[in-house]
């Protein structure tokens, strides 16, 4: 259900002014501050993603249901920030959850939530040094927002590869604009026609649903994709 928020009604609730303040800090994601600005954020990013109306979230857990629906399946949740798709896997019945992440600050609000059965500080994106114990262990990925700007390129998704069990399911959302702008539909490709995974599905969603057409910032309503690959 799309809930669009009056930008009158956000300046007189003072919503509007809140989430231009609490967002500045998002305003240049380069890797170099990255650390910075989640540190800086990570109390209030639950607060941010819901008042932008991101579904990412949301539907990775409901994919994630569709695909292996036994809640006993292993799920690596990379890039797991605070928790939120754990939050909804846990509700949905699933038990044994992994997340990492690169942000201290964001791994200790996840715990806080108490869904995941293992919480690690983990920098993703060098699969030389990529942990032996995460490869070849899991019937799911889940990701959602390591494929944005200043975060992980498409060479991240040799790292989901290298983490699934044969059959697995890779389950991660982006914006659209990304998918040919930063490489990604080659990378897809590439993995395709090497038969290392097939394309089960690209579902494409409304991003910000919560903003009106004017947005704030950098943030206004848009395409998003949640991709699922399987394994071979």
């Amino acid at each position: 259900v799309e809930i669009r928020l009056n930008m009158d009604n956000m300046e007189e609730t003072g919503t509007a002014e809140w989430l231009s303040e609490a967002i500045k800090p998002w305003e240049v994601l380069e890797k170099s501050k990255l650390m910075d600005i989640y540190t800086l954020t990570a109390k209030d990013y639950d607060k941010i993603v819901h008042t932008l109306g991101a579904l990412d979230q949301l539907i990775a857990a409901e994919s994630t249901e569709a695909c292996v629906p036994d809640k006993s399946a292993m799920i690596f949740d990379m890039g797991c920030g605070t928790g939120i798709v754990g939050k909804h896997l846990h509700k949905i019945g699933y038990t044994n959850i992994i997340g990492v992440d690169a942000c201290e600050a964001m791994i200790e609000e996840a715990r806080k939530k108490e869904c995941y059965s293992e919480l690690e500080v983990l920098f993703l994106g060098d699969i030389d040094n990529f942990p032996e114990k995460y490869k070849n262990r899991f019937d799911v990925i889940t990701s959602c927002g390591l494929f944005t700007e200043g975060h992980l390129g498409p060479e991240h998704c040799d790292e989901m590869i290298l983490s699934l069990k044969s059959g697995g399911f890779a389950i991660f959302t982006m914006r659209a604009e990304y998918v040919e702008s930063k490489g990604f539909q080659a990378k897809f490709d590439e993995l395709t026609e090497a038969r290392k995974w097939e394309l089960v599905e690209a579902k494409e969603f409304m991003k910000y649903h919560n903003l009106t057409e004017e947005g704030i910032q950098q943030y206004k309503p848009q395409k998003g994709l949640c991709y699922i690959f399987k394994k071979l």
